[in-house]
């Protein structure tokens, strides 16, 4: 069962699967110490898992926000403009522009103009969607990197 919880905990992605499966098998034991509480030991050890690797996100989330910053919010703001404006220029022309258009639609008419988009291009629009997605999720990772060599 330990082994089991440890690759949950992996796949998850948590800092710690060992001392994460630990606790859960120690929940668990309380829990056993109630007869007759738990008919379906299986779903109920992946609800108590899951359920602890929701705290654990929870709490490393409380923990990060309660870090303070090393500059003002100002200099950071400032700082990410100048590392967003970087990146924005290292895209391809095509993928630049078409960032810009898709971000630029009107409000109101918006997803007709994505559609007209996407058709131009000959994509879906779920399709023109995924590649907006990458594109943005390229120049978040350049500004989070360019962000840590500056540090």
């Amino acid at each position: 069962m330990r082994a089991g919880l440890c690759r949950f905990f992996r796949a998850d992605g948590h800092h710690d699967p060992e001392n994460a499966a630990d606790e859960v098998i120690k929940r668990l034991w309380e829990a056993a110490q109630r007869p007759g509480l738990i008919t379906n030991w299986d779903a109920f050890t992946v609800a108590v898992a899951r359920n602890f690797a929701l705290e654990e996100r929870r709490r490393f989330a409380r923990e990060r926000r309660s870090v303070p910053l090393p500059v003002s919010p100002d200099q950071l703001h400032s700082d990410r403009e100048h590392h967003l404006e970087q990146c924005f220029r290292t895209l391809s022309p095509d993928n630049r522009d078409l960032l810009i258009e898709y971000e630029n639609a009107p409000g109101s008419s918006k997803r007709m103009v994505h559609e007209e988009m996407a058709r131009q291009r000959n994509l879906s629009p779920g399709a023109l969607a995924m590649r907006i997605h990458r594109i943005r999720r390229q120049l978040m990772n350049c500004v989070r990197n360019r962000a840590i060599e500056c540090q």
